[in-house]
């Protein structure tokens, strides 16, 4: 993964430290990044953030100019690049206040960051708490589980989102039945928040009442649960999911379908084989990854017709990524070889049954091996 900053606006939150205050005897490349801090530009007062954080406990005498941006509610967007495979790669653009950014450096920073942090969960200021938190999480400061239990109960719904993202992250257990109470908080966004993160813990108690947000109404939130729910191996799972695949919002129906194929499980080969037909690209596009991973020999011929959509690249790569899991050949999108292959291997008389799945490979009815 490659984490970039760019794209950032030009709003100004003045550090309230003054200038002066930075201390002689600071190295000159902690000084310098200390002094980005000072920027009126938010990517620059970002980009010293994250070189601050690599410098890790050397950059220890940051730590009270880094905790005076924690209320630092610029945004920045943040590219994340994901290559898991797949046959070309994934970009992400997600938004971060400079605030998170500077609360992530302090988890970096050691103890005296770390320190820092708890400490900032009680600040006056909710952007601060909210700061605090994310960063706490992203240091997985077990410390800081009971706070972070408390902060659950903030006032401010954005510290309650936060809060719960972080004990996701941190993973502790003794969490759990709090982060049940807070499903059923009066924010939408703190309920997505805790479903998503309760499957974190990828503990099957979690399973019954991330079921019961499948009715949520709304659709982040049913989403949210649904993605956590395909984090559990248990069968418990398929009945839900197979309805979320149905559902109304394409954000559930696409995390179901992502879902149904980490289950690995062949009762939502059919499902998923429909949902190759979907009205929205995104469905279409994890249906076919899904089938890949579920190595779906019956879904060969749905995914070569998918090669043919012209105006959707990405499900026709998804699609012969799928096919080549399936298969072992590799055609890449050569839609007129894929169909050689398949009218040379396929069972004229029993429709697709010729493929008969074996663990790591395909092997043909007539006994010759495939991949």
């Amino acid at each position: 993964m490659v984490v970039s900053l760019f794209g950032a606006g030009w709003s100004f939150a003045q550090i309230k430290i003054p200038k002066e205050n930075i201390k002689a005897d600071i190295s000159e490349e902690v000084r310098k990044e200390i002094e980005k801090l000072y920027s009126t530009d938010s990517l620059q007062r970002g980009n010293g953030c994250l070189n601050l954080g690599k410098l890790g406990t050397k950059a220890a005498p940051a730590v009270p100019f880094l905790v005076a941006m924690l209320g630092d509610q610029a945004s920045v967007r943040r590219t994340q690049i994901i290559m898991p495979g797949m046959l070309i790669s994934a970009e992400f653009e997600l938004s971060v206040s400079l605030g998170a950014l500077a609360g992530e450096t302090l988890g970096n920073l050691g103890e005296p960051g770390l320190t820092a942090l708890r400490e900032a969960l009680g600040d006056k200021n909710a952007a601060v708490r909210a700061s605090a938190a994310s960063g706490l999480g992203e240091a997985k400061d077990r410390r800081a589980v009971e706070p972070l239990i408390a902060a659950l109960a903030d006032k401010i719904s954005l510290v309650r989102a936060r809060a719960a993202t972080a004990l996701g992250k941190i993973g502790d257990k003794q969490a759990i039945a709090s982060m049940f109470a807070a499903l059923k908080d009066k924010a939408a966004p703190v309920r997505g928040a805790v479903a998503a993160a309760l499957g974190e813990f990828k503990d099957n108690q979690i399973a019954p009442p991330l079921i019961e947000r499948l009715t949520d109404p709304d659709g982040s939130v049913r989403a949210a649960a649904v993605a956590s729910l395909g984090k559990l191996k248990t069968k418990e799972t398929l009945p839900p999911l197979l309805s979320a695949l149905q559902d109304k919002s394409p954000k559930v129906r696409a995390a179901a379908a992502i879902a149904l194929g980490k289950l690995q499980n062949k009762q939502a080969i059919e499902p998923l084989i429909a949902a190759l037909q979907d009205r929205d690209h995104r469905v279409r596009r994890v249906a076919a990854s899904a089938l890949g991973d579920l190595k779906a020999a019956r879904a060969v011929p749905q995914l070569i017709a998918a090669l043919q959509d012209v105006k959707d690249t990405e499900l026709v790569n998804n699609a012969a990524l799928a096919l080549k899991k399936i298969t072992g050949a590799d055609f890449g999108s050569e839609v007129d070889k894929w169909q050689e292959w398949w009218e040379e291997n396929q069972d004229k008389d029993s429709e697709q049954s010729l493929l008969l799945q074996r663990p790591g490979r395909l092997v043909l009815c007539g006994g010759r091996g495939l991949g």
